[in-house]
């Protein structure tokens, strides 16, 4: 690695440009738990009611969201569950964000009672076997900044209706469907991603950069705000600091402005940081991340 001049990734302004990116997030986990901490731990996600609520919790890997990206809009698609006659009773279903990410199928878990509202009250459910039914969320309902920072959304599921009421759903194992959250969201800049060990095998991948320019992987040991000094990038701040500031490589955005790189790590880049800068007019720099 070079250590950091940025004359050939530098940009000329400071102002980036927003991206709305949408993925697709199917559910890690789900289970059941009454308002008196009865534990199901079965792959039917129930909404019912009889003399206590019984919820249906979904968890979502939230990983995927970059730090400081706004949530446009999410819709929530769950599976119905053939039988029991249900739905039963007309049940009227909510969704409910809850903060409390601990909760796990296998192990008896206390209630960790209900957060903000998050969609209307729903009905009218459908009867056979997997017809999906949609969910729309209402995003201005609630910070999903905490679910962004430790990457776990908890949606609950609960049927309002105070009569002998309920709909049962198909729960997060892989077969026969689990539920997906299709999230919408904007970044200022481009959104960067990185999976994989350090040391060892890493994937930087990334969306939402203006398609053909060139663009510098920036490493760091440490966060901060560095502002390029030169070139024409000059005055644009980057989120890093300057422990060990390097442009450790440059690369092509792509020809629809993503794609991904793959790329061996070592011991001593372990636990330090990554930044990508566009060179293009306005340009552009991602979200931080971490590696590994």
């Amino acid at each position: 690695m070079k250590y950091l001049a940025l004359a050939t990734v530098a940009m000329a302004a400071i102002t980036s440009a927003t991206h709305a990116q949408i993925v697709e997030l199917v559910a890690v986990d789900s289970k059941c738990i009454s308002s008196s901490n009865e534990n199901w731990n079965d792959n039917r996600l129930r909404a019912y009611w009889n003399n206590r609520f019984v919820d249906g919790f979904l968890k979502f890997d939230f990983s995927e969201i970059p730090s400081g990206a706004q949530i446009i809009s999410m819709t929530l698609r769950t599976y119905h569950e053939e039988g029991f006659n249900n739905p039963f009773s007309d049940p009227q279903v909510q969704l409910y964000r809850v903060s409390d990410d601990s909760w796990s199928r296998g192990p008896t878990n206390n209630h960790p009672g209900l957060g903000e509202t998050i969609s209307a009250v729903y009905n009218n459910f459908p009867s056979g076997s997997l017809i999906p039914f949609d969910w729309e969320i209402d995003v201005g309902a609630a910070d999903w900044s905490a679910d962004i920072a430790d990457g776990y959304l908890t949606i609950v599921m609960r049927n309002i209706q105070t009569i002998y009421s309920f709909v049962y759903w198909h729960g997060s194992d892989a077969t026969p469907q689990p539920p997906v959250l299709t999230v919408e969201y904007s970044t200022e800049g481009v959104s960067l991603r990185v999976t994989g060990t350090c040391p060892g095998q890493i994937t930087l991948s990334w969306n939402g950069a203006t398609a053909n320019r060139q663009m510098g992987i920036v490493f760091s040991r440490s966060t901060g705000s560095y502002v390029i000094p030169g070139g024409p990038c000059a005055g644009t701040q980057l989120g890093l600091g300057t422990n060990q500031l390097q442009l450790a490589r440059t690369i092509g955005t792509g020809s629809n402005g993503s794609g991904q790189v793959n790329g061996n790590i070592g011991t001593g880049a372990c636990g330090g940081y990554l930044q990508l800068v566009v060179v293009d007019s306005p340009c552009d720099t991602s979200n931080v991340v971490q590696l590994p």
